[in-house]
């Protein structure tokens, strides 16, 4: 038996790997359906196929240090869950749809372009949704990774995503036969995990639940108490 001088066992490591696999970073998918406007410009087949690089998300906890009696050690409590932002790269075709599909969905969101020479960008922001309650920009943008028989493993949903920018494209006649490629941020509202469900017991209780302590301003641990 082949191991290191902790013990390690080299051949049970090997064969659990060899049984079990590992994700790879090449093998993804980028899936978007273009909003109801976009609809006509680009499809969801195009901008999958061109994704060519892109971030799984994570979750940042914001923490704040509480001490529950105003007094003594300090305690850390989460607060508040962030997420980045999620820059997609995407090769452009020949007839440059995705940029001609970004530049779009920039600009439905918030105008900055003039409808024509003559005229004044409008400067006007969109509504989220419209009077029917349907989102107008934002789209639910997946990400899932793939195993070694381009089986999907992982899923990851990012709500209510929408572009922030379209980065600028350095372009030099030295350059031969480098892509086009056009890179997006998205900024997105909250993600999950596919087919992953959170047991109720484990999540703790909601901080609206929590009770500020007269003459103290900080937070109890237990749950709000009817006034009596």
């Amino acid at each position: 038996m082949q191991t290191t001088s902790l013990g390690f066992d080299v051949a049970k490591f090997q064969s659990h790997l060899q049984k079990t696999g590992i994700l790879r970073t090449n093998r993804f998918l980028v899936q978007l359906t273009p909003p109801p406007l976009l609809q006509k410009i680009g499809s969801a087949e195009l901008l999958t196929m061109r994704a060519t690089q892109a971030s799984v998300p994570g979750v940042i906890l914001d923490d704040t240090a509480v001490n529950t009696y105003g007094i003594g050690v300090e305690k850390q409590f989460p607060t508040n869950a962030r997420f980045n932002e999620n820059g997609i790269s995407f090769v452009d075709d020949g007839s440059g749809t995705i940029s001609k599909f970004f530049y779009t969905w920039l600009a439905s969101i918030f105008s900055f372009a003039p409808q024509n020479s003559a005229s004044r960008p409008a400067y006007r922001v969109a509504y989220k949704r419209d009077s029917a309650g349907n989102p107008t920009y934002t789209v639910d943008l997946s990400l899932s990774v793939l195993n070694e028989q381009r089986g999907i493993v992982l899923t990851y949903v990012m709500r209510e995503a929408f572009p922030i920018a379209m980065h600028d494209i350095r372009v030099d006649w030295a350059q031969t036969n480098e892509p086009y490629v056009v890179y997006v941020p998205f900024k997105y509202t909250t993600w999950s995990l596919a087919n992953v469900s959170l047991q109720p017991s484990l999540i703790s209780t909601p901080i609206r639940q929590t009770q500020i302590r007269p003459g103290l301003g900080v937070p109890s641990l237990g749950p709000v108490q009817p006034d009596t």
